[in-house]
């Protein structure tokens, strides 16, 4: 653990209140990666920048864990919202890719 860590539920609301969806986020320290998943969570896009590999590795797997769960919620969304195939009796659960904002 590094001395500087902060909480994803505290960088989340300093990155929506400083930038705006679609922005990019550079974190040229980013640790263990909790800015960029916070970024990522707030609908921005990040640069993270991490010189010791235990600490990269550590921030990718964040990373593929919120993108996971990111993932999950959408799917859960798109199986939740009302649908002519729902109303027919029939429950897809298909999920379309989203791209990032680029």
């Amino acid at each position: 653990m590094r001395p500087t860590e902060k909480a994803v539920s505290i960088l989340k609301p300093l990155i929506e209140t400083f930038s705006r969806p679609g922005n990019r986020v550079l974190d040229p320290f980013c640790g263990s990666g909790r800015t960029l998943v916070a970024a990522s969570l707030a609908k921005r896009r990040y640069l993270g920048i991490e010189i010791d590999s235990r600490y990269r590795q550590l921030a990718e797997k964040r990373l593929l864990g919120a993108a996971l769960s990111i993932l999950n919620m959408r799917l859960t969304l798109t199986l939740l919202r009302p649908s002519r195939e729902r109303r027919a009796g029939v429950l897809l659960g298909v999920m379309k890719r989203q791209e990032p904002p680029s």
